[in-house]
């Protein structure tokens, strides 16, 4: 089977790139960040990290696509995994500097990292590509610095796509409507000798 190329896999991908970007940066910045782990994190260890994150990251993955048309979330044999209209199929990771993920070399996931979705028995599902959707920590291990779509083959990226250009949309702080509310309105005092015959119209009115 032919790579899937990267031109192909993000034209399938990106309707749900921005999605897909909010769900890792609120989980991995919420854990980082938030007030959740604010008095014990300083006590996890890097994998215990990394393990927090990405069961923030699947939750928050699966409450957004759980009923998503076209898209499938899957658990089994301990992977997680996005299907996207049969064609790709998504799994998340933190990355290291070289955009490659680390973790216990089992053959499900030796599989994964060789695309042989035959061995990963992803119910008769032959996509044309096993992704991995990773994260970057910043330099101070306090933050997400960037996502990426990586085509790996072993111990290579075939292939990267970066998300940090998809804008990622943010509730609105001080919506239009609550923003005109409290805007205070002017008031204008005319002049007498010098109003005009509509102005006093308008004062008298």
């Amino acid at each position: 089977m032919e790579p899937i190329s990267k031109e192909a896999a993000n034209d399938i991908l990106e309707p749900y790139l921005a999605r897909i970007k909010k769900c890792i940066l609120d989980a991995v910045n919420g854990y980082y960040t938030g007030s959740d782990y604010l008095k014990v994190r300083h006590k996890h260890s890097p994998r215990t990290s990394a393990s927090l994150c990405h069961d923030h990251i699947t939750d928050s993955i699966q409450f957004e696509f759980e009923n998503e048309p076209g898209v499938r979330v899957s658990k089994k044999r301990g992977i997680f995994t996005l299907t996207v209209k049969g064609i790709v199929v998504l799994r998340f990771k933190k990355f290291n500097n070289k955009l490659l993920s680390s973790g216990i070399s089992t053959k499900q996931m030796q599989a994964f990292n060789l695309q042989d979705a035959f061995q990963l028995e992803m119910d008769n599902l032959v996509p044309n590509g096993l992704l991995h959707v990773g994260y970057v920590l910043n330099a101070l291990g306090t933050g997400v610095k960037d996502v990426y779509i990586t085509y790996r083959y072993g111990n290579i990226n075939i292939w990267n796509i970066p998300l940090s250009e998809i804008d990622v949309v943010q509730p609105e702080l001080f919506p239009a409507s609550v923003a005109s509310s409290t805007t205070r309105r002017r008031n204008v005092k005319a002049k007498g000798i010098t109003a005009s015959a509509g102005d006093e119209n308008a004062i008298n009115s």
